[in-house]
């Protein structure tokens, strides 16, 4: 472990699902070495040709990605930082989709790479922490986070997390083969793709006070209840991500059910997950006694999206009520 080099991705994006179309917006990676320390950082908006999406949540604006690269412009910049080195994310799985179809979409395919992931190695390390997002992980170890969805203020968070993650594997005596996914070896071919060197960072930083919590905002911040196992942390991660922007749509629902697919969950570990994840919500809106008519609502819509019987609600909202008293 000690001598392993790491490029900690992180990406902000116009949605949760590429399978239905989303795109990058903001990318950043930042290389490591083992103990944390940073070797160098590379960030910069990408214009994803769409509309950037929910800006009140990742603080950026259609006119702030106007002069900003394509990902198909900064293909090879990307390539030449993530070349034979272990790919990180907290919920690595996501960023490494979006990177796949973004960099098919540009004609080039990406390798198969060593990944580990910070999410799946807080559940093993820390299982008694109430949730493990990024912000949670970083409060428990007094670790500063607070830029939320700034790409590389989230990368720089996970890499300090990765340093001291590493130093508690290790004197647990776990190995890098138990905490990578995938063998650690590295594609003898790599893509030959130019990098452009275009950069066009944030312009302004984001006030990370700014934004109330709505109802939904809050389960995705604070759901209390981990997953069952690390297989589906990252499953559990995206539904939180699905929550934040407060949209609960039928074309969510159907890229969430694709994504689920994707990853390989089975129909009984979907719907176990769901149903685990729509009682804590209904917990979260019980929590202060009464649950008003919006939460009502949103609460339906969570059903929905979870493919849940809708009638199922009134029963579950009796079941935590009663748990709760």
């Amino acid at each position: 472990m000690s001598e392993a080099i790491f490029a900690v991705v992180d990406v902000e994006t116009t949605g949760f699902s590429p399978l239905a179309g989303d795109r990058i917006i903001e990318i950043a990676i930042v290389r490591v070495l083992a103990d944390g320390s940073i070797a160098d950082e590379y960030a910069t908006l990408v214009n994803p040709l769409r509309s950037v999406g929910p800006s009140e949540l990742h603080g950026i604006e259609q006119k702030d990605v106007g002069d900003a690269p394509t990902f198909e412009e900064i293909a090879g910049d990307v390539l030449e930082r993530l070349q034979g080195l272990v790919v990180v994310g907290h919920n690595v799985r996501y960023d490494r989709d979006f990177l796949s179809a973004e960099l098919s979409a540009a004609g080039v395919f990406l390798p198969s790479l060593p990944t580990l992931c910070s999410l799946k190695l807080a559940h093993r390390l820390h299982p008694e922490l109430a949730n493990h997002r990024l912000a949670t992980c970083c409060a428990a170890l007094g670790l500063d986070h607070s830029h939320p969805h700034e790409a590389l203020e989230e990368a720089r968070a996970t890499a300090r997390l990765l340093g001291l993650y590493m130093e508690e594997a290790q004197a647990a005596g776990v190995s890098m083969a138990e905490v990578l996914d995938g063998e650690l070896t590295f594609p003898k071919v790599w893509p030959s793709t130019a990098p452009s060197g275009r950069v066009v960072p944030r312009r302004r930083p984001r006030d990370a006070t700014s934004t109330s919590l709505t109802f939904l905002a809050r389960i995705a911040a604070g759901r209390s209840g981990v997953a069952s196992d690390a297989s589906l942390a990252q499953y559990v991660d995206l539904l939180d991500r699905v929550l934040e922007d407060r949209q609960v749509t039928k074309a969510e629902a159907a890229a969430l059910e694709l994504t689920a697919e994707a990853w390989g969950l089975s129909q009984e570990q979907i719907h176990r997950v769901h149903e685990d994840y729509a009682r804590r919500v209904i917990g979260v809106a019980l929590s202060d006694g009464w649950i008003t008519s919006t939460e009502r609502r949103d609460l339906e819509a969570v059903v929905t999206l979870l493919g849940l019987e809708s009638s199922a609600l009134d029963s579950m909202i009796s079941d935590e009520a009663e748990n709760a008293s």
